[in-house]
C-alpha cells in the first residue's frame, strides 16, 4: 500500500523526538486513550492509539498548534482534529473537521460512502493538488 504524504509546517521527526523525551521524563500527563478504533491503512489499533497519545502530548506541550481549520472544507467551527495516513510518522498530520474525517474513514465501507467521499473530493473541495485527492 502506498501512503499519501501529508505536508506539515513542522519537522515531524524533531517533534516526535521531543514528545518521546517528554514521555521518558514524565513531562506529559497524557495517557493512552481507550477509544474504540480499528485498523487503518495496515496500522493496528495499538499503533493508532499511541499516535493519538503523541499528538495530544505535543498539543499539551505546545510543540504543535491546535487544529483550527479543516484542510479539506475550510470549516473553522466545531470539532477539528488531526488526521494521519501514516501512523509510523504520527506528526505527518492534517487538521480535519469531524464531518470530513468521518467521510474519509468511511469511504471504503460501502459504495454509498465511497460516492459521498468522491463527491466531497472531486466536486466540492479538490483542485487536483491536495493530499486527500490522492488517497486510494
Amino acid at each position: 500500500m502506498t501512503l499519501v504524504d501529508i505536508p506539515t509546517p513542522w519537522n515531524d521527526v524533531e517533534i516526535e523526538k521531543l514528545v518521546d523525551e517528554a514521555f521518558a521524563s514524565g513531562r506529559t500527563k497524557i495517557r493512552r486513550s481507550s477509544m474504540q478504533i480499528g485498523e487503518y491503512n495496515g496500522f493496528s489499533r495499538e499503533v493508532r492509539l499511541e499516535a493519538d497519545r503523541k499528538i495530544k502530548s505535543a498539543l499539551e506541550l505546545r510543540l504543535i498548534p491546535p487544529a483550527t481549520q479543516c484542510c479539506i472544507c475550510g470549516k473553522q467551527e466545531g470539532r477539528i482534529d488531526y488526521h494521519a495516513e501514516d501512523y509510523s510518522r504520527p506528526f505527518k498530520v492534517a487538521p480535519i473537521c469531524q464531518s470530513c474525517h468521518l467521510a474519509l474513514h468511511n469511504r471504503k465501507r460501502s459504495p454509498g460512502y465511497a460516492r459521498s467521499w468522491e463527491q466531497r473530493v472531486k466536486k466540492q473541495y479538490g483542485d487536483g493538488t491536495k493530499w486527500f485527492e490522492f488517497l486510494d
